[in-house]
């Protein structure tokens, strides 16, 4: 019976991990062809002769998995073997100890089934074999690096400034304009907010939901449209050939929450949902043209949330939903008009840090978070009347809501209820094991806002 046990470092090999995952990440763009080791390039034994490895290999069998072989020979025979991979972004290991006959040399075949363990495509995954002789020599293959890669499509890479996006629609003119926003959106980020990625971002563009749901995890939800995970540094997007309104308002959200993930990242906490959809909403640049009307409509019905109440999950109905998002857009908005750029750049600094949110609020703006809810209500109260059609948007209304109100609100349904999931990650997985932060990352993602953090 195959043994699969989580090797779990201490933190300061975590660190030197993901510095190490840095220098990997500029490579090459993703293959998906199998990858053999040099027998001559084993690792020095740590005792007596070393094994030799004539061959190490790996092969990809979308969407199921990996299948690695081993062929070794050991002068005092073999009596156990490791196969440890891990995801690029992720220093932990994973260790499986095939089922084999001891001997003087070994034949095994062993698959890895990363469908059933949530595993992304579009990522990297790391890999080496261990030896173990019966005199107690140990001897590891070098760590090579196979693409875990969705290979229905036949993807084509358009590499830029530390963004790489991968699309098969053929229209390469549109997969630069999708490129450009993207760098655009990290050039904007980083100058205005002080914010950037740690490591490069990888966008692989779907023509349309039914291709996207071939690389979903089994029992996926089927409202998911895509998504962005943060931990991978990846975003899974749908967007029509010639969609630039999408490209727009999609892009820049995706973006947002990656960088702003980096930003933030600490071992104690993540930031509140208002500041993070608030934050990615604010630098779309389309979609989100109806969201001061739904704020305006909320605050005169008494039905505008709570800055604390929006720390957490949003609401899971459309239209709760909705003017969560909408409220956490005026929120980012209103904290911009008083404070500036530099006030964003402050919480940033504060969440880092891995206070709570009132300690953020506290510390980059100088009021506590109930002060800052009764101060942007009341700016929310003096902003002239958005023309909204004199309707509403709010569930159990007699009038169903008209123009922008209605197009932000379709925009939200397919986003809704995965993004929240998806938020719960980015506190969590730095605390778990890759096995459990894979499985609520396949169970939660979804369209533009990310995963680990949104749907779109």
């Amino acid at each position: 019976m195959t043994a699969t046990v989580r090797a779990v470092a201490g933190r300061l090999a975590r660190l030197a991990a993901v510095l190490g995952c840095l220098l990997l990440l500029a490579g090459p763009p993703l293959a998906a062809a199998a990858q053999s080791a040099t027998p001559a390039a084993v690792a020095t034994p740590l005792a007596g002769q070393a094994a030799t490895i004539a061959e190490a290999t790996v092969s990809e069998q979308f969407p199921t998995g990996l299948t690695f072989t081993l062929k070794a020979t050991a002068p005092t025979g073999i009596d156990r073997v490791d196969l440890l991979y891990r995801t690029l972004a992720d220093p932990t290991l994973t260790l499986v100890q095939p089922d084999f006959t001891p001997g003087r040399s070994v034949d095994i075949t062993h698959q890895v089934d990363l469908e059933t363990e949530g595993v992304p495509p579009g990522i990297d995954i790391l890999w080496h074999w261990r030896v173990h002789q019966s005199d107690g020599t140990v001897t590891e293959s070098p760590e090579q690096t196979v693409g875990w890669v969705d290979t229905r499509f036949d993807w084509v890479p358009y590499a830029g400034d530390g963004v790489t996006v991968y699309a098969y629609n053929q229209d390469p003119a549109f997969d630069q304009t999708i490129l450009k926003q993207a760098e655009d959106a990290v050039a904007t980020l980083g100058t205005k907010f002080g914010a950037k990625p740690t490591q490069p971002i990888r966008i692989w563009v779907y023509n349309d939901k039914d291709d996207f749901t071939g690389a979903l995890a089994p029992n996926s939800e089927p409202w998911i449209g895509g998504a962005a995970l943060p931990w991978y540094n990846v975003i899974q997007a749908i967007i029509s050939p010639g969609d630039t309104r999408e490209v727009q308002r999609l892009v820049p959200h995706e973006v947002s929450h990656l960088v702003s993930f980096a930003a933030t990242k600490n071992p104690f906490g993540g930031t509140p949902d208002w500041f993070e959809e608030g934050f990615a909403t604010y630098n779309q640049i389309t979609g989100k043209e109806s969201y001061p009307a739904i704020v305006r409509v909320a605050y005169e019905r008494g039905a505008l949330p709570s800055i604390r109440s929006l720390n957490g999950d949003f609401p899971y109905d459309p239209s709760g939903a909705t003017v969560a998002y909408a409220a956490s857009l005026s929120i980012v908005t209103y904290i911009i008009e008083r404070w500036g750029d530099d006030g964003i750049a402050k919480l940033i600094a504060a969440f880092k840090e891995g206070v709570t949110p009132d300690q953020a609020v506290q510390q980059a703006l100088g009021l506590d978070l109930d002060a800052l809810d009764h101060d942007w209500r009341a700016w929310v109260a003096a902003q002239p009347m958005p023309n909204a059609g004199g309707t509403s948007f709010f569930a159990g209304d007699n009038e169903p809501p008209v123009g922008g109100l209605l197009a932000g609100a379709l925009a939200l349904l397919a986003v809704v209820a995965g993004v929240r999931a998806l938020a719960r990650l980015r506190a969590d997985h730095p605390a778990t094991d890759g096995a459990e932060a894979h499985g609520r990352l396949a169970a939660g993602t979804a369209v533009g806002p990310t995963g680990p953090r949104s749907v779109a």
